[in-house]
């Protein structure tokens, strides 16, 4: 497996930046992400291991509204994994470029005595 380099993150990024920040694209990468916890949210209510929580989601909540919060926080969750995800290559992205123009004025400092 071939590993990035520093130069090869900063090309891809800076292709790639306004794609990744769509919500669109954040919303369908993402969605595997918060269906698995929305997924991990209806296994907790169906086990059965707090009967009272149990009874109360099943006597207040129909069925529909507990499906349409679970698709609002996958989405919500989706959403933010993606996010953030982006925030942190933006945050790497701007490590290297100022990393790559102390570089350069470290060489033509030392150019010029």
């Amino acid at each position: 497996m071939k590993q990035r380099t520093d130069d090869d993150f900063i090309a891809w990024w800076e292709a790639n930046k306004e794609r990744e920040n769509n919500i669109v694209k954040q919303i369908i990468t993402g969605l595997p992400l918060g269906l698995l916890m929305g997924i991990g949210m209806v296994g907790m209510i169906w086990s059965g291991w707090y009967e009272r929580a149990n009874m109360e989601a099943f006597t207040k909540f129909s069925p529909t509204l507990l499906v349409l919060i679970i698709c609002i926080i996958a989405i919500f969750a989706a959403v933010f994994y993606k996010r953030f995800q982006c925030e942190m290559y933006q945050q790497r992205y701007d490590e290297l470029i100022f990393k790559q123009k102390n570089k350069l004025k470290s060489k033509v400092h030392e150019e010029s005595m």
